[in-house]
């Protein structure tokens, strides 16, 4: 495993975070799940993403997390990090960004999650209605609380986060520590994007994390494995395929297939590769349903194979 300074917390942190958004029962069984975890744990990883919509209706991906750190001991091992005040599935437009529903989600995940505080709470969206600097409030609340160490902020957008900071900064209190948006090798047509209140990385974020050096969690990281894939002859599924298949796309899956080639270095691992070619620390947020594909890229993920892994890159190459 591979680690990097968490710009701001003093702690490095593997590369690859582990994602529990299968963590349902189904997709991924519980007993399965713990085996996921343990092989995660057993081969340096240190750094977990929940969030409370997870496993919905009951949570199930805080539940498996919270029965995971009691019969292993391990929460103290472990950066974890949750998320909440997502809206209603059946009603995306109805916001939950109050102090009521953030303190009520925070609440519940500290009891699912068995522990006593989350190291880095995010809000899962956005509400522009409502002051920066107003939310900025409440997520200190929640720390002096001593309820999460930090907060961060998923799905929101430039302007937005750069508003929180300057206000928190203002004022001595915890701005945004971290940023979590949809990013990975591959481009997105976000018009295609069946969910609109996701936010892929664009110039202006990349430009913003360049700047400040705050640290970047990237969802959908693997972009539903379009590029592997593809390589086996496969599609992404129907939702997805108008939002990867470009003539972007067509690009860059010839250019890493030719690296790929080239190195031996698989596909998948130069996927992850990319997030550690960035001028700031970027951390894939990873899930997997089959163990095999996460140890094919373990076994690609190293420090040698990072100038490899540049012929991938042209400049801004993120989009």
């Amino acid at each position: 495993m591979i680690y990097r300074d968490f710009y701001g917390f003093g702690r490095e942190l593997s590369v690859l975070c582990l994602g529990t958004g299968f963590y349902d029962g189904i997709t991924i069984s519980d007993s399965d799940a713990f085996r996921q975890l343990e092989y995660y744990l057993e081969n340096g990883g240190n750094f977990i993403d929940t969030a409370h919509l997870y496993g919905f209706p009951d949570s199930r991906a805080e539940r498996i997390l919270g029965a995971f750190f009691r019969e292993s001991g391990f929460r103290d091992k472990v950066f974890l990090c949750s998320k909440g005040a997502h809206p209603p599935l059946e009603n995306m437009s109805r916001s939950r960004v109050n102090r009521s529903d953030i303190f009520s989600d925070m609440e519940k995940s500290l009891e699912y999650l068995d522990t006593d505080c989350i190291d880095l709470y995010f809000l899962h969206r956005d509400d522009e209605k409502i002051p920066a600097g107003e939310i900025t409030e409440w997520m200190n609340e929640l720390i002096r609380k001593g309820m999460t160490r930090a907060w961060g902020v998923s799905n929101w957008k430039t302007d937005r986060i750069r508003q929180a900071s300057e206000y928190a900064a203002g004022r001595g209190l915890t701005g945004p520590s971290c940023n979590q948006a949809m990013w990975s090798y591959a481009s997105v047509n976000r018009s295609r994007l069946r969910d609109q209140t996701l936010v892929p990385m664009d110039r202006s974020m990349f430009e913003y994390h360049r700047n400040t050096k705050m640290p970047l969690m990237a969802y959908t990281s693997q972009a539903r494995g379009y590029f592997p894939l593809r390589l086996m002859g496969r599609s992404v599924s129907e939702d997805f395929k108008g939002v990867y298949d470009s003539a972007e796309n067509d690009v860059k899956y010839e250019r890493i297939c030719s690296v790929s080639r080239e190195t031996g270095i698989s596909v998948s691992a130069l996927s992850m590769l990319f997030f550690l070619l960035q001028p700031f620390g970027a951390f894939p947020i990873v899930t997997y349903a089959n163990p095999k594909h996460f140890e094919e890229t373990l076994d690609g993920l190293r420090e040698e194979n990072l100038d490899a892994a540049s012929q991938i890159l042209t400049e801004y190459d993120f989009l």
